[in-house]
């Protein structure tokens, strides 16, 4: 009777040692599962959070893009308003005469308004503004007048009064706001000549050279 008593009580406790077992692996299974379902969660929260930060810097670029674009075409059509302004301008170049006199030519350029600043020079040829092509103009030597804030129109005006001294007088362009006039000049000898204003007149005065038999060299 005391071994089978003694047996039952091993097995009892071999019996409880098993249930704690198992017990503690269900214990630990749980754990496990949920330390893995909290971590899980932590990681999608954290790409959820990432994705909208990046969902909100795309957005932003797009923003500015678009801005930029619209600052863009706004300038475009500002510029495309102020050169059809200057376009639809009236040429501000209204005539051109020619005197002649004693001892000088006297050429007059009229403008609409105020006479425009410019620069002027000697030359053997005339040519356009930008490409440099030669321009054909009666003359043995050229006064060439460049003027500045000019629409970009060509004057039609033609030189009145020519002589055997100032042979023609043309315009050149416009270009990029400048306007050209050429003064075709006879003879070889290159003389003096003056610029003046007179109201809204230009007056260009060429004196007759004093002699012929040095021709000048250009």
């Amino acid at each position: 009777m005391r071994s089978t008593r003694a047996a039952g009580v091993r097995y009892t406790a071999v019996a409880a040692a098993a249930v704690l077992a198992l017990s503690a692996c269900g214990s630990d299974s749980d754990t496990t599962e949920s330390a893995d379902s909290t971590d899980s969660t932590a990681q999608q929260e954290a790409g959820t959070s990432e994705s909208d930060e990046t969902a909100g810097e795309d957005m932003a670029d797009t923003e500015t893009d678009t801005d930029a674009e619209a600052d863009a075409e706004t300038d475009t059509e500002t510029d495309t308003e102020q050169a059809s302004a200057l376009d639809d301008r009236d040429p501000f170049l209204q005539a051109i005469t020619v005197e002649e006199g004693e001892d000088s030519h006297t050429v007059r350029l009229e403008f609409e308004n105020e006479v425009p600043a410019f620069w002027d020079s000697v030359v053997s040829e005339v040519t356009t503004q930008g490409t440099g092509k030669v321009i054909e103009v009666e003359g043995d030597w050229f006064i060439r007048l460049d003027l500045t804030g000019q629409p970009e129109v060509v004057p039609e005006v033609e030189a009145e009064g020519l002589d055997d001294r100032i042979a023609e007088v043309r315009t050149i362009g416009p270009f990029e706001g400048m306007l050209g006039v050429a003064i075709g000049v006879e003879g070889n000898v290159v003389s003096e000549y003056e610029i003046s204003k007179d109201g809204t007149t230009m007056v260009i005065e060429v004196s007759e050279p004093e002699s012929q038999d040095e021709p000048t060299e250009l």
